[in-house]
């Protein structure tokens, strides 16, 4: 990951439309990071499944997340509450 200070940015915009991979976007003055910007021209395996890391395999990409969210919510208050149905 490059790091670029925000003045950078600002004289060279062209950095962002040819971006190949990430850059931290920090603000000199401050010391401090502002921001991460990521490439999206890497359509086909996607930056959600390289954040994801070791977990992208858990979840398949045309699962219900709310009949999951529904489960593990009744499962939860089955424990807590004593509920088990």
């Amino acid at each position: 990951m490059r790091t670029l200070s925000i003045g950078e940015l600002q004289r060279n915009s062209s950095i962002v439309t040819n971006l190949k991979e990430a850059i931290k976007i920090v603000d000199k003055r401050k010391k401090r990071d502002v921001a991460i910007v990521y490439p999206i021209k890497d359509r086909k395996s996607g930056i959600v499944d390289k954040m994801a890391g070791k977990y992208k395999t858990i979840f398949s990409k045309k699962a219900d997340y709310n009949k999951e969210r529904d489960e593990a919510l009744t499962k939860a208050f089955g424990e807590k509450y004593g509920f088990f149905g």
